[in-house]
């Protein structure tokens, strides 16, 4: 089962779902969305790709420009807020070449 991981952080506080403490406790890749105080946008987006021997830390930058037949073209921070954390998943997944 995929796991996705959504950081907010207010007022320098960190914000973790019960779901998300119990599914990280399992190897896998891991995205992590860093969403703004209003919920609009994923100002952070990394990808945690862990293979046997090693990790990769990938940082996509808010301003990449993706594409789908579904939500048509949208910058990946913008898409949090207009389609939610499983089409940033989605999207992520097709950049990287890596399934959460």
């Amino acid at each position: 089962m995929p796991l996705l991981l959504v950081l907010v952080f207010w007022g320098g506080q960190l914000v973790l779902s019960p779901e998300a403490r119990y599914r990280f406790s399992r190897p896998g890749n891991v995205l992590v969305l860093g969403i703004d105080p209003i919920g609009a946008n994923a100002d952070v987006v990394v990808a945690l790709l862990m293979e046997q021997d090693q990790m990769r830390i990938i940082q996509i930058p808010r301003d990449t420009f993706t594409h789908s037949e579904a939500l048509g073209s949208w910058k990946i921070g913008e898409l949090y807020g207009l389609a939610g954390a499983e089409a940033v998943q989605e999207q992520v997944a097709v950049l990287v070449d890596a399934d959460f």
